[in-house]
């Protein structure tokens, strides 16, 4: 039997919760995670600088994309993107790409998509935003995409309903999402973009190193709440990530 994909989905909680605190103790500064938390915890010093080492990294490579070249339309394509509130970030600081796409599971866009309905914090960011009964989001600048991340060919379709454009340049987004994808469709995710997109730069932000004292009881410990890492065995190091990416076209 196939590990089931709810406790995955239940990863952008985990995540969610953890930048919240993070941003509470004053690591960072984001306006937005509040509306989509309903109950915030207070996690430990080690996890809070963790998760600050995290959203610096994502950030910093956001805008430093987004600044370069300031005058050329931009898209951002963030697989498996969660409740990442960079587009209302970005956006509120006037650095937002032409075009944002967030892809994830059907249960989570649902569950994002009625959240920033709810809040008119979050409805005000969005230009002529439209609401789909499927829990996807149309609008001028962002785009919400319910997908599952394995199935290459309905990515690419429902990317091009949504407005992508293969000539733009582009920032792919995969932060903690490869690590739970079965490594022969993450692969095919990343030949696609490098084979696809006229100029195209990858962000990947994921576990390494399983075989230390901490990457086995981290498996441990996901392992036992039905989580595995699907990928974390054959990519273990940062040099095998490297060669993962340039044997795939990068």
């Amino acid at each position: 039997m196939l590990p089931s994909d709810d406790p995955v989905q239940g990863t952008a909680d985990d995540a969610l919760l953890s930048k919240q605190s993070c941003s509470n103790f004053g690591y960072f500064k984001d306006d937005f995670l509040k509306f989509f938390v309903r109950n915030p915890v207070r996690r430990s010093p080690l996890i809070n600088r963790g998760y600050y080492a995290r959203v610096r990294t994502v950030m910093e490579i956001q805008t430093s994309f987004l600044k370069t070249c300031p005058n050329l339309k931009k898209q951002i394509i963030s697989f498996g993107a969660g409740f990442d509130t960079s587009y209302f970030r970005l956006k509120t600081n006037d650095i937002n790409p032409h075009n944002f796409f967030e892809l994830d599971f059907p249960e989570v866009c649902y569950r994002k998509s009625s959240l920033i309905q709810k809040h008119a914090e979050l409805r005000a960011v969005i230009t002529d935003a439209k609401y789909l009964k499927t829990g996807e989001i149309r609008s001028e600048d962002y785009q919400l995409i319910s997908v599952d991340l394995c199935h290459i060919d309905k990515v690419e379709s429902s990317l091009l309903k949504a407005g992508m454009d293969f000539s733009l340049p582009t920032l792919f987004l995969s932060e903690c999402v490869f690590i739970y994808v079965p490594p022969e469709d993450s692969a095919r995710l990343i030949e696609w973009t490098a084979k696809n997109f006229k100029l195209g730069v990858f962000m990947i932000y994921e576990q390494i190193r399983p075989h230390d004292p901490f990457g086995q009881t981290m498996i441990k410990n996901l392992t036992n709440r039905g989580i595995f890492l699907r990928s974390y065995t054959t990519y273990p190091t940062l040099e095998s990530q490297e060669n993962r990416f340039s044997s795939l076209g990068y």
